[in-house]
C-alpha cells in the first residue's frame, strides 16, 4: 500500500539465481525461459507477477521452490539456491555466488518508501535518523545500480 506520506524512490529488482541451482538447472537466456525454473516470490504480493507479465509471460505458468512476503526468507532462498529470484542488488552485493540474470531484460520500476509513525514523526531523534536515511538510502542504492 502507497503511503500518504513519505519519500519515494523508484528501483529495479534484477533476477537473480546461485550458481549452483544454474549449474543444476541452467541457465534462462530468454524471458520465457524462466516458466522452466523454480522461482522465489512473494505469496501475498503481487510484484512478481507484474514483473511476469510485463515480459509477456502468463502469471498462471509459473512454478515456486519459495513463496514468502518476508524479503529476508526470499533472499536466503536465492542464496541457498532454491530458486530464481527477483532480488535487489543492495541485497545481494555482498553474495558472489550469486549471480544477475538476463542482464538486458527492461524490468518495471517499484517505489521504496521511507516513512515513519506520525506519533513519532516530531520526535527529534526520529527526525534525524529520517533525514539521514532520507539522503543517504537513495545515494547507496544509485552507488550499487552505477
Amino acid at each position: 500500500m502507497r503511503p500518504a506520506r513519505g519519500r519515494a524512490r523508484e528501483d529495479r529488482e534484477p533476477i537473480r539465481a546461485h550458481r549452483d541451482y544454474l549449474r543444476r538447472n541452467g541457465k534462462p537466456l530468454r524471458p520465457e525461459d524462466l516458466r522452466a525454473h523454480l522461482l522465489v516470490g512473494s505469496d501475498q504480493e503481487n510484484d512478481l507477477r507484474r514483473h511476469v507479465v510485463a515480459m509477456g509471460i502468463a502469471s498462471g505458468t509459473l512454478r515456486f521452490g519459495l513463496r514468502s512476503d518476508d524479503l529476508m526468507a526470499q533472499r536466503a532462498a536465492v542464496r541457498a539456491g532454491l530458486g530464481v529470484g527477483f532480488i535487489n542488488e543492495y541485497l545481494m552485493r555482498s553474495e558472489p555466488k550469486v549471480q544477475p540474470l538476463l542482464p538486458t531484460l527492461k524490468l518495471p520500476r517499484f517505489p521504496i518508501w521511507l516513512t515513519v509513525h506520525r506519533e513519532i514523526r516530531t520526535s527529534p531523534r526520529i527526525r534525524a535518523v529520517y533525514e539521514f536515511l532520507a539522503e543517504q538510502v537513495p545515494a547507496a542504492l544509485s552507488a550499487v545500480s552505477s
